[in-house]
């Protein structure tokens, strides 16, 4: 079972993401669904992360559910960057608790 999560992401990262659909679809004449390019780029990144996923793995074992905390403005102020309009609905597994300031 998955839940919903929506991320706003910085303007530089956004471009990022844009170039990134931009080549997908000039390249390989394949074009993407925004939201799905970004699930599939995290869902990669914490896939191939090895120091992430020893540490995940050695939760597993003890029990206790990963809590992420926090809030996109609170990320957002902490890198100075403006927070754009574009917000991404990730699918996170239900396993993971995500806690969101209002």
């Amino acid at each position: 079972m998955t839940a919903s999560c929506v991320i706003q992401i910085g303007p530089q990262l956004r471009r990022e993401l844009d170039e990134y659909l931009r080549f997908r679809l000039v390249v390989h004449r394949q074009k993407l669904d925004p939201n799905e390019a970004a699930t599939n780029m995290l869902w990669s990144f914490l896939d191939t992360n090895g120091e992430y996923l020893e540490w995940k793995q050695q939760r597993i074992v003890a029990g206790p559910t990963l809590a992420i905390q926090g809030s996109a403005e609170d990320e957002t102020e902490a890198q100075g960057q403006a927070v754009t309009s574009m917000q991404l609905r990730l699918a996170v597994p239900a396993a993971v608790k995500v806690m969101l300031d209002d």
